[in-house]
């Protein structure tokens, strides 16, 4: 009998772990979490040779935000309450770069347009006041 138990409490297990929509609850929160870009405006983020991979942290600490726009250093402040984010004084350092300038153009203005955002798995996407998808990330841990 007790052998029967172990199997049933696993599967319980896996199952707890899903939402009822099938998707697996996130474990990355908003805060303090890198969120490496995949897209901006449905354009796939393209990483060049020798360049950092666009990215942001919010930190809790002075709601900082802080990271690398495609060519730049990205810094910032955001404020956040429930569902609505909005990021103010986004900017950077002034490097030219023979590549990236354009993602970190769309980068910083998605930035700006944001006033939503939902994680949906380890997936972050930030919305615009029209409730269109401005850019999507992925979590990644350090390990």
């Amino acid at each position: 009998m007790k052998l029967i138990r172990v199997p049933l409490l696993l599967a319980a297990l896996v199952l707890a772990s899903c939402t009822s929509s099938g998707e697996t609850q996130s474990t990355a929160t908003l805060l303090n979490t890198y969120w490496k870009a995949l897209s901006i405006r449905g354009q796939t983020v393209t990483v060049f040779e020798n360049q950092r991979e666009p990215h942001f942290v919010l930190h809790l600490d002075d709601h900082r935000l802080a990271g690398f726009s495609g060519c730049n250093h990205l810094i910032g402040r955001y404020r956040n309450q429930g569902e609505q984010l909005k990021f103010e004084d986004v900017g950077g350092t002034l490097m030219a770069c023979e590549h990236g300038m354009d993602t970190e153009a769309a980068f910083t203005q998605a930035l700006r347009d944001t006033v939503r955002w939902k994680i949906t798995g380890e997936r972050l996407e930030l919305f615009d006041a029209s409730g269109a998808s401005v850019a999507k990330f992925e979590s990644v841990y350090l390990r």
